[in-house]
């Protein structure tokens, strides 16, 4: 077995530094790509970290069986998940600050559940506070985060049939799969937990010193 293999294979079978390792040695595929969109009208920088969520799902689908060299997969894949960020006009910027809704989310969760006698839903709590789904779980993942950042960029944008949310900072590496609530920490709205139960993906990648956090809500058909 080649070294490809070998870390394709301990990747799928959950090897978070294998795959962080497959994804780190192939970013150049996401900078080649990257060039062949410039001059869109969107910054370079965002496109890469678009890139990167392609480069992601490459790693996590690729079959070593197929034979085939890993970048004739990925550099489609990263194309094509650049490409479905371009065509979007749905793209949309949270500018509310996460401690605002954080207050509102955590008040919203005490009236609701004691009017409910449960745990509220996220479309229940979106309806209680007036906030949309999106930025209720981006609250979620970043509750009790306390890491000094500087920079953060929240936006989601409607692709084919999912929303897709990207969580961007420059604070402390911070991967919310691997996170477990302390004792003393207030529970929002079912925590992370939740949100990784609601989400068809939850990613998380370490890229140019950002916390990168992807998750894709799949969209209710009436």
């Amino acid at each position: 077995m080649n070294r490809l293999a070998r870390l394709m294979e301990q990747a799928h079978a959950g090897d978070k530094e294998a795959r962080d390792r497959l994804v780190s040695e192939n970013l150049g595929l996401v900078h080649a790509v990257t060039k062949r969109f410039a001059n869109r009208g969107h910054d370079r920088e965002e496109l890469f970290q678009i890139g990167c969520i392609g480069l992601m799902k490459a790693v996590d689908k690729f079959d070593v069986s197929l034979n085939l060299a890993f970048s004739t997969y990925a550099v489609p894949m990263i194309a094509g998940e650049i490409r479905r960020f371009l065509r979007d006009d749905g793209m949309v910027r949270v500018s509310r600050t996460l401690k605002e809704n954080g207050y509102k989310i955590g008040k919203a969760r005490q009236l609701l559940l004691a009017k409910l006698g449960r745990e509220p839903g996220l479309d229940e709590v979106a309806e209680e506070t007036g906030l949309a789904v999106e930025e209720i779980a981006a609250n979620i993942v970043q509750y009790g985060y306390r890491s000094g950042k500087n920079y953060m960029d929240i936006s989601f944008t409607i692709q084919d049939d999912k929303y897709m949310l990207r969580i961007r900072d420059d604070g402390v590496p911070f991967n919310p799969l691997e996170y477990q609530q302390q004792e003393e920490e207030e529970v929002t709205v079912g925590g992370i937990a939740l949100i990784k139960k609601m989400a068809s993906q939850f990613q998380y990648m370490r890229v140019l010193n950002m916390n990168n956090t992807v998750i894709e809500l799949d969209i209710r058909k009436n």
